[in-house]
């Protein structure tokens, strides 16, 4: 193959390779925002910041202004 194709192939490697390492950290870092968001939620009062009310609509699936602290509590136990 050309030149063209050889340095495609090569990017396209590159990409699995970042892919797979940067996963890794996403995963834990993740797992840390959430243990964080989870802190503010038991030591806040509803309705929280808007970070916390924009984490809880991405991970319930629900607009924030929809959102009650009864399903809120239901959610994290």
């Amino acid at each position: 193959m050309g030149q063209r194709r050889d340095r495609l192939d090569g990017r396209m490697e590159n990409q699995k390779i970042t892919r797979k390492e940067n996963s890794l950290k996403k995963d834990k870092e993740t797992v840390r925002r959430r243990e964080d968001i989870v802190k503010l939620i038991n030591a806040g009062t509803f309705p929280y910041t808007p970070t916390v009310m924009s984490w809880l609509s991405m991970e319930m699936g629900k607009k924030s202004s929809q959102l009650t602290e009864a399903e809120v509590k239901e959610f994290l136990a």
